[in-house]
């Protein structure tokens, strides 16, 4: 999935994933002790994201139409009484690229941003209303080429719990949180495909109720980024 294939948007687009279909689960795989997903753990392992080499690089392909441009995410976590969690949004429905999925706040890169950690910052601040000085870093991880041709760097940070989001209307339809433990479990972890006027597209997926009972459907880019966490905490030793 991660060699570069030049698509057509138009033919290569996915109109609505959970039609694909299920070539399997990754329950084989270990699923990680409740005690490397505390604050201190996460603080830890994480710091060797670099280290270790990712699980997947991209989408496997790209619009043909699009040039290549930078983009940055927050993979927000939230330390609760209940255990960690993850923050994500809901993509407006009428955005031109990836409307309607789940996504992490994020965006382009602007020529104003002084670097990608800056770009993920104000992302979040136009997307959901949380401020940088609300955000604690903790690493950044590999980039990841989007079909939608964005060389997107995800950075993990924690959220302050008291913060409040104020979804931005133009851009985000819901936020909501979801639990770690149920993300970083690799039963969950989903390899699908669908099949396009161009051709077969795969991709990973992970369904999950967030901390309100709704049913949630992660999948493209922002599983595969979750798996590219998995990867890394899978291969560090618990403190």
């Amino acid at each position: 999935m991660n060699e570069a294939t030049p698509l057509q948007s138009r033919q290569a687009r996915i109109v609505d994933a959970r039609l694909s279909t299920l070539l399997g689960k990754d329950g084989h795989l270990p699923a990680l002790q409740p005690l490397m997903l505390t604050r201190a753990a996460l603080n830890h392992s994480l710091k060797a994201w670099h280290a270790v080499p990712a699980f997947s690089v991209g989408d496997g392909n790209r619009f043909a139409d699009r040039p290549l441009r930078s983009a940055a995410v927050l993979i927000g976590l939230i330390d609760r009484p209940q255990g960690v969690h993850v923050l994500l949004t809901q993509r407006a429905s009428h955005l031109r690229d990836h409307a309607g999925q789940i996504a992490f706040p994020g965006g382009a890169q602007d020529a104003s941003d002084s670097d990608s950690w800056h770009t993920a910052c104000r992302e979040t601040l136009e997307e959901i209303g949380v401020p940088a000085n609300q955000l604690q870093c903790i690493a950044r991880g590999h980039t990841y080429t989007t079909v939608s041709a964005f060389v997107v760097t995800p950075w993990l940070a924690w959220i302050d719990p008291s913060s409040v989001f104020s979804p931005a209307a133009s851009e985000v339809d819901h936020v909501f949180e979801l639990p770690l433990s149920h993300l970083m479990n690799p039963a969950q972890h989903e390899r699908r495909s669908v099949t396009t006027p161009v051709g077969e597209r795969q991709f990973y997926a992970i369904e999950c109720k967030d901390t309100q009972g709704v049913e949630r459907f992660v999948w493209g880019a922002t599983a595969a980024m979750l798996r590219n966490v998995y990867q890394t905490l899978a291969q560090q030793t618990p403190l």
